[in-house]
């Protein structure tokens, strides 16, 4: 019965698509940092579940790809997993650096959830002060983990031609598949990724918010 509810689901994601994407909404996060977004989101290609757009927002954060040409923040996509076979979020750690203020490191890894088209989600968020920050003190390291649950919607309307745009500069990554990737944000893996991760540094961006 679960397989075929699953069918179902992803036949209904497929006339949601718009261009190729599909589309899902993050809840569970703490309020959105400030008026940014009211929803986080996450924005894969059907083709190869590589990672088209990202806005999550909590309490302390807010992290998105930036635009293309700027060059004041950057959120630095690592590394893709899944643990789907079919249709199912795609896991991803990037790093978020700005050189005089901070650098953070993010995992956000998905599971299964309970009913067909839902799953579960883990965000770790270990914050650091940035290489060259004047006043490391003020950025004092942190280690903060969330969870919740996501669900496929409807894709938003402007993502319609988003790669042929041009406008994010977000590597096109295909992510490959580990069953064994599953929300664990404390695992020594994640760990070793982390300390790899903060060995290179980015060149700082100006992020615009979309609307």
């Amino acid at each position: 019965m679960k397989k075929i509810l699953a069918l179902a689901v992803g036949a209904l994601l497929s006339l949601n698509a718009t261009a190729g994407y599909i589309q899902y909404e993050l809840s569970g996060l703490p309020k959105a940092y400030g008026p940014v977004i009211s929803t986080s989101t996450l924005v894969i290609r059907d083709e190869d579940k590589s990672i088209a757009f990202f806005a999550i927002a909590t309490d302390r954060d807010y992290f998105r790809p930036a635009d293309t040409g700027e060059y004041y923040h950057k959120n630095s996509l690592l590394e893709t997993t899944t643990s789907f076979t079919g249709l199912g979020p795609t896991n991803m750690y990037f790093r978020d650096v700005m050189l005089e203020e901070h650098t953070k490191h993010v995992w956000l890894l998905f599971s299964e959830g309970a009913t067909a088209g839902t799953y579960n989600f883990t965000m770790r968020v270990v914050t650091d002060p940035g290489p060259q920050s004047p006043y490391p003190e003020l950025i004092p390291h942190s280690d903060v983990s969330y969870s919740g649950t996501a669900k496929a919607v409807p894709v938003y309307p402007w993502m319609a031609g988003l790669d042929a745009r041009g406008e994010l500069d977000i590597i096109r990554d295909i992510p490959y598949y580990d069953p064994t990737q599953v929300p664990e944000p404390t695992s020594l893996a994640l760990m070793a990724i982390g300390a790899l991760g903060a060995a290179g540094v980015a060149r700082r961006r100006k992020v615009n918010i979309p609307v």
